[in-house]
């Protein structure tokens, strides 16, 4: 997952630092969700050792109150930096993409190529834009949630901790299964969309000639096994 996020950044070149500073309030964001936990363990001490008064009443609402106001702060914050970056840089290598394919030669296009060009611009590209970068910040403070939890946990009760660490262990390696089948099946996966839309465009450039010798409906084999 690391990776991913570093290929991104990698790719985001000017806009890098945008994404860097939505990381960082992600970071802190991660940190005040933690917030609402501590004050109920806070409260928690406070009753069982019969200290619990009016003043600690007042004390946990404003500090409840300021951390729930600083996770909205935060978290618009994200969305600024992290959704207009996404726009930006895919509007940028759209661009890039454009300048490059005007310069091939024609027959690139009538080698079936059309449905590679058209998969990455209408679903990879828009991908990347929206779900991709939507993730990343979740992916990084995920990482923080995880060791933060685990270490407050390791400070209440050491064993629940060794616990929890053996847990995130088995995680990880299923995880990384996940993450070897899914290479395997992307590129088929991408393959197919390239079939599927050369199978369309075909068929729509054809269309005249389809309806001409009835060639439409179950006829169609191509765009119905795509």
């Amino acid at each position: 997952m690391l990776s991913s996020v570093i290929r991104i950044l990698k790719l985001s070149e000017n806009y890098s630092g945008k994404l860097k500073f939505a990381f960082f309030l992600a970071i802190l964001e991660s940190l005040v969700v933690k917030g609402p936990l501590l004050l109920f363990l806070y409260g928690l001490i406070q009753i069982t050792t019969g200290q619990f008064n009016d003043g600690d009443i007042l004390f946990v609402s404003i500090l409840m109150a300021v951390s729930l106001g600083l996770r909205a702060l935060f978290r618009h914050g994200i969305h600024v930096f992290q959704s207009g970056t996404g726009y930006n840089m895919m509007a940028d290598e759209r661009m890039k993409l454009g300048n490059h394919i005007r310069r091939l030669p024609m027959g690139y296009f009538n080698d079936g190529n059309i449905g590679n060009i058209s998969s990455v611009i209408t679903s990879d590209m828009v991908f990347l834009e929206e779900i991709g970068m939507e993730k990343l910040t979740i992916i990084v403070s995920g990482y923080l949630n995880l060791f933060v939890s685990s270490l407050m946990i390791c400070i209440f009760d050491i064993r629940i901790g060794l616990t929890v660490l053996l847990l995130i262990a088995i995680s990880v390696i299923m995880l990384n299964v996940i993450f070897k089948k899914s290479k395997v099946i992307a590129p088929r996966r991408q393959k197919i969309i390239e079939e599927l839309i050369n199978a369309i465009i075909e068929y729509a450039k054809g269309m005249a000639v389809t309806k001409a010798f009835n060639l439409s409906g179950d006829k169609a084999k191509a765009t119905s096994n795509s």
